[in-house]
């Protein structure tokens, strides 16, 4: 697999510095990416933060997808961009009113993250949690990643020897089945042009590689991807190469990454092409979906089965769990968005986990935490779980 380069990300930060507009007006996740939209312009930033090919590049407004974010960061203006590290880390530096902050791109494989820093270089957000040994979380001091950690992959076209700054348009092309994106037109190829540049590498990820995310097609495609890879590879074999053959399938892998993982990536992906109506038919079935006080969603399980892939699969470390003691009951599950509940939050969800239980009458408590402290014993059936800590209400039933 082919991924973005340091000389592409250099030729990114010329693009920038010539479409960097006076205001940051939103924040948006879709998905994998990030996409940095700004005032009175028909291109914006996207950073494609996971498999396959992380990537920062700028493209048109209209492709922009996904839910605000930061959304008390902005509207913001640029004060100056530049590649850190002389690695593949990019930082754009906003302030808005006195108050600073910093977006850092890291495109480095695996650990490839969206982080964003105030003024006193401490992190206020972060778009994947990873362990590299950095300790990266919330609140923590930013420190950048050490230089050279991977391995710097060559381009298809010879071009080092270009200025990245004399770079303005690009190519995706093709000959038979072999394609590339270039700084320039190739006479032995059929060529696409994009403008600017980094437009042409990201339709090169996107048509020559096959993942037309958002596209017709699209799931069949990684669903043929996902039954011939675990046809022919146990779950805990990694791949030693980025491309393997399944029959007549020629499939774009990742080296060093274990079968099980990239089968979950693919299943992501899919599922974040879906419509929202297909994704609340496959997610939401079996659940009751209510909203919370202060309009943060709530599921609560109708099966232990159900149960369990709501805990487990669907919430998140900073999502809370409500459950009724000492008596079956529904797991009923708050999506907070990293935020504390709020007390009506509390009060509504335990309601709920009381009502759809099997208590009796009279006062019963109902517990709640932190998913990250809900755990489960080796061989425990699906529906129970394990409180490490928690807090409590007591409501009449």
């Amino acid at each position: 697999m082919l991924h973005y380069s340091l000389w592409d990300l250099k030729v990114f930060e010329q693009e920038f510095l010539k479409f960097s507009p006076e205001r940051l007006i939103k924040v948006q996740k879709g998905g994998a990416s990030f996409f940095l939209v700004f005032d009175r312009r028909d291109y914006c930033v996207k950073f494609y933060s996971s498999f396959p090919g992380y990537r920062l590049v700028h493209i048109p407004v209209s492709r922009v997808y996904g839910s605000d974010v930061l959304s008390d960061l902005y509207p913001a203006r640029v004060v100056r961009a530049k590649v850190l590290n002389n690695d593949r880390v990019f930082g754009i530096w906003f302030t808005k009113s006195k108050f600073e902050f910093a977006i850092i791109f890291e495109l480095i494989g695996s650990h490839t993250n969206f982080v964003v820093l105030n003024g006193d270089g401490k992190v206020i957000y972060l778009g994947r949690r990873i362990k590299d040994g950095r300790g990266l979380k919330t609140g923590a001091y930013y420190s950048l990643p050490e230089k050279n950690i991977f391995v710097n992959t060559p381009q298809r076209v010879c071009i080092d020897e270009i200025d990245p700054s004399t770079v303005i348009k690009g190519y995706v092309c093709t000959s038979g089945e072999i394609g590339s994106w270039s700084h320039a037109k190739r006479e032995d190829a059929i060529c696409i042009e994009y403008q600017p540049y980094t437009y042409a590498v990201e339709k090169y990820f996107e048509d020559i590689e096959g993942y037309k995310k958002h596209e017709s097609g699209d799931a069949k495609l990684i669903a043929s991807y996902i039954d011939a890879v675990k046809s022919k590879f146990p779950h805990d074999y990694i791949f030693d190469t980025d491309i393997v053959e399944v029959g007549q399938l020629k499939i774009p892998v990742k080296k060093g990454v274990r079968v099980s993982k990239l089968v979950g990536q693919w299943r992501a992906s899919v599922f974040a092409s879906m419509s929202r109506k297909d994704q609340e038919a496959k997610s939401y079935k079996g659940m009751m979906e209510y909203t919370s006080p202060s309009g943060k969603r709530v599921l609560v399980g109708k099966t232990a089965d159900v149960n369990h892939r709501l805990t487990f699969n669907m919430a998140k470390k900073h999502d809370y769990l409500f459950h009724i003691r000492d008596f079956p009951g529904a797991h009923v599950v708050i999506f907070t968005e990293g935020d504390e509940p709020t007390e009506e939050d509390i009060v509504f969800c335990a309601n709920l986990a009381l009502r759809h239980s099997k208590a009796g009458g009279g006062k019963q408590e109902i517990i709640y935490a932190p998913v990250s402290d809900i755990c489960r014993r080796k061989g425990m059936p699906k529906g129970l779980v394990l409180f490490k800590k928690y807090k409590s209400i007591l409501l009449e039933k």
